[in-house]
């Protein structure tokens, strides 16, 4: 007498390895997010003041770099980004009101950025000491500033240096450089509001 064997058998052991795949990616996704803590962007009360800034973005990722220009804007309820093309038209505008972050995006950007991201990164450069080291946002980061270099630490880590050179808080020109990529950020900013 034979035995039939059920028609799942062989699919079984495929079930289990391809389970098993998915279980590791998503363990492996699940670390690397968890080790990689992103800066929490500040509300926009933070600094106290109101301000808009017309910035000349150069950043550069390796062998890829863009050139853009953006207007920030900041008042006591809201942060607006708005990245300008080459002609002056909007490209997108971030809007953050200190609980929600939205992107309105009218075209394609040419660049792979995130402007979460981005607007991270100007919080670094341009909000004073005092907020960033506000404890009760981004507990895994300190930031420092001797002379004109700040130094911006994630779990006691050198993770960036931002190289001023100017007196100005929000004009003159500002470098951005990752001690953990290949990343660079140099702004030139003039303050429209003074």
């Amino acid at each position: 007498m034979v035995r039939r064997q059920p028609a799942y058998s062989s699919r079984t052991p495929r079930f289990w390895v391809t389970l098993g795949w998915l279980v590791l990616l998503t363990g492996c996704t699940t670390l690397s997010g968890a080790a990689r803590q992103d800066f929490q962007l500040l509300p926009p009360d933070t600094i106290k003041q109101s301000v808009t800034v017309l910035l000349k973005l150069d950043s550069s990722q390796g062998e890829v770099s863009y050139h853009r220009e953006a207007v920030l804007n900041v008042d006591a309820e809201r942060i607006y980004l708005v990245i300008l093309g080459p002609l002056g038209q909007r490209l997108a505008t971030l809007d953050f009101d200190g609980q929600r972050l939205t992107v309105d995006r009218s075209s394609p950007i040419p660049f792979d950025a995130s402007l979460e991201k981005l607007l991270g990164e100007l919080q670094m450069i341009f909000w004073p000491l005092t907020a960033l080291n506000a404890g009760e946002w981004n507990q895994d980061w300190f930031f420092d500033e001797k002379k004109n270099i700040r130094l911006v630490y994630h779990k006691q880590k050198l993770v960036a240096e931002i190289h001023r050179h100017s007196p100005s808080p929000w004009n003159g020109s500002f470098h951005y450089n990752s001690k953990i990529s290949d990343y660079h950020l140099s702004i030139h900013s003039s303050q429209l509001n003074q």
